[in-house]
C-alpha cells in the first residue's frame, strides 16, 4: 500500500492578498481531489467554511467541537465536548 502524501500547513493564507490565497486554495484542492491530506491551522473561517471537509475547533487547548462534511448534499454532523 502506498502511503498518501500529508501536507501540514501553519496560516498559510496569513499576509496573502486575495488574489494569491485564492491561487494557494485551488492549489491545495487540486492536492486533496488527487488523495493528498491536508491539516491546516488558520484563523480564516471562511477558508474553514467554504474548503474544509474536517474541522476541529480548539480554545484555550481544549478541544471543543468537531465538524464533518460530506455526502452528496454536503451534509454537516457536529459534534460538541464540553469543556
Amino acid at each position: 500500500m502506498t502511503p498518501k502524501p500529508v501536507l501540514v500547513l501553519d496560516e498559510p493564507t496569513f499576509g496573502q492578498d486575495a488574489k494569491n490565497t485564492f491561487q494557494l486554495i485551488d492549489c491545495l484542492e487540486q492536492f486533496r481531489l488527487n488523495g493528498g491530506t491536508i491539516v491546516m491551522v488558520t484563523h480564516d473561517m471562511e477558508i474553514v467554511r467554504h474548503f474544509s471537509t474536517q474541522q476541529w475547533i480548539i480554545e484555550s487547548g481544549v478541544l471543543l467541537e468537531t465538524k464533518y462534511r460530506g455526502g452528496t448534499q454536503g451534509d454537516v454532523r457536529v459534534e460538541r465536548y464540553m469543556a
